[in-house]
């Protein structure tokens, strides 16, 4: 919509690369990074009260794949990062609060091997 290159398009192979709009058959959206909540680890007191959480998260972009001529939509898939480590087994935090445990970003070479199954 803001017409703007992800940093990824630089990293494209020169033959699939499109410099302007004549060279350009597909266009590839990627959005802002997401987060997915893959687990909610509750920690309780001594009381079985629940105290506070943490949340491992993945991070992904979804990929829309657009017909350039038409605007119509080729493909969705997303481009997930690495899990997020486990979740302690004990853990101090402030009451009714949630802690959160980041997994990796997604990287170019896993966007690019879902891109060439589309492509190719």
């Amino acid at each position: 919509a803001d017409e703007t290159r992800h940093g990824w398009h630089i990293k494209l192979p020169d033959e699939v690369r499109a410099n302007n709009k004549a060279e350009t058959d597909i266009v590839v959206c990627v959005s802002e990074e997401r987060k997915n909540i893959v687990e909610n680890c509750p920690y309780y007191d001594d009381n079985n009260n629940r105290i506070f959480s943490v949340n491992r998260v993945q991070r992904y972009h979804d990929i829309f794949l657009l017909n350039a001529e038409t605007g119509g939509l080729i493909r969705t898939f997303q481009v997930t990062g690495g899990m997020p480590g486990t979740c302690p087994e004990t853990k101090m935090g402030e009451r009714g609060k949630a802690d959160t445990i980041n997994g990796s970003q997604p990287e170019y070479d896993n966007f690019w091997y879902q891109l060439r199954q589309v492509i190719y």
